[in-house]
């Protein structure tokens, strides 16, 4: 997935059981959110997904 994804998502994390996939992390933008909704989607193979990726800007 962090292939998939490109590195754009910070702190990037997947748990799964045999009904669900949650995904969480960091990123700037919604775009990066929605490649690594569609990156998962592709494996979901009819499980449950819950993407909890956080999009906000820092600040530096």
């Amino acid at each position: 997935m962090r292939q998939l994804t490109g590195g754009l998502i910070r702190g990037l994390q997947i748990s799964s059981d045999q009904d669900r996939v949650i995904m969480t992390g960091a990123t700037d933008l919604y775009y990066h959110k929605q490649l690594a909704t569609r990156a998962a989607m592709d494996a979901l193979d009819g499980r449950q997904f819950n993407n909890e990726i956080v999009v906000s800007r820092q600040v530096n």
